[in-house]
C-alpha cells in the first residue's frame, strides 16, 4: 500500500463545493489521494473541480459515507480539528505533534474536519483520540478549510520525510480500530446501566470515560479483555 493511503482527509458535511476542491488540490500537493465525505451529497460539482485545479482526481475518487463513525472505523488513530472551546477537556496536540506520533506508530490515521460553520458535535468529537489545534491569532482563528488542510497534509508529509522508520511497512497490528473500540464502549455503557452506576442518566460521564480510553489507544487484545470483564459482570448479574 502507498504511504500516502495510510492518512485519510475527513470532510464531515462540507457545505461549499469550493472549499473541497481547494481541499483536494492541497491534498494532491502533499501527495496524498485519500479523500473521505460524510453526508455530502452533490458536493462534487464543476465549481468544486473548478477549484480543484487539475486535482479533479481526488474529488472523483473519494468516499461518501453517512456518518463519521462509519467513515473512520477501520482507524486506528483518528485525529480532530477544532477551534471550539469544550466543556470537557480533550488531550490536544499541535500539528506538528499530531503527524509525528501518527507517522511513528505507523497508525492508519484519519483527519477529521467538521462543518465550515460550526465545526465538530460532540458526539463526533467522541470518536476521535486526540484534537489538534493549529496556532493562529486569538484576536482572528477562523481558518479556511483548504486552509487547514494544507498546513496539516504539510505537517504529515514533513513527519513521513523526517522519519527513519518504514512507514506503511511494520504498521501496528496490534491497535484496535474505531469500530472494536466504539464496540467496546457500547459494550461499557450497557455495563453501566445493568450495575446502575450510570442508570441512563450521566452522559458526561460516558463522555469522560470515552475521552479516557480514546487516550489510552488501546490494543486489539486490551479489548477483548475488557469486554471479557465486562461479560463476566453481566453473566454475575443474571444469575
Amino acid at each position: 500500500m502507498k504511504m500516502s493511503n495510510y492518512i485519510r482527509i475527513v470532510l464531515v458535511e462540507p457545505s461549499e463545493p469550493g472549499n473541497v476542491g481547494g481541499v483536494a488540490r492541497s491534498m494532491t500537493n502533499m501527495g496524498i489521494n485519500n479523500m473521505a465525505l460524510v453526508n455530502a451529497p452533490d458536493i462534487v460539482n464543476s465549481d468544486a473541480l473548478r477549484r480543484a485545479s487539475g486535482a479533479g482526481r481526488v474529488l472523483l475518487e473519494s468516499e461518501h459515507y453517512p456518518t463519521l463513525e462509519k467513515a473512520v472505523e477501520d482507524c486506528t488513530l483518528v485525529l480532530a480539528t477544532t477551534s471550539r472551546k469544550r466543556s470537557i477537556s480533550w488531550p490536544t496536540l499541535l500539528p506538528d505533534q499530531a503527524m509525528e506520533k501518527a507517522v511513528s506508530q505507523n497508525a492508519r490515521l484519519a483527519i477529521v474536519f467538521g462543518r465550515e460553520r460550526n465545526g465538530l458535535g460532540n458526539a463526533e468529537l467522541d470518536l476521535c483520540n486526540y484534537m489538534i489545534r493549529i496556532d493562529v491569532d486569538e484576536r482572528f482563528p477562523s481558518m479556511n478549510l483548504a486552509s487547514a488542510a494544507t498546513i496539516l497534509c504539510h505537517e504529515f508529509r514533513k513527519a513521513l520525510m523526517n522519519s527513519e522508520n518504514s512507514f506503511g511497512k511494520e504498521e501496528r497490528e496490534d491497535l484496535a480500530n474505531r469500530e472494536q473500540v466504539n464496540g467496546f464502549m457500547t459494550h461499557l455503557e450497557k455495563a453501566l446501566n445493568m450495575t446502575e452506576f450510570i442508570d441512563g442518566r450521566s452522559s458526561l460521564l460516558m463522555r469522560k470515560l470515552k475521552r479516557l480510553f480514546n487516550r489510552s489507544q488501546l490494543t486489539r487484545e486490551e479489548v477483548n479483555i475488557l469486554r471479557g470483564i465486562l461479560k463476566s459482570v453481566e453473566d454475575k448479574i443474571d444469575r
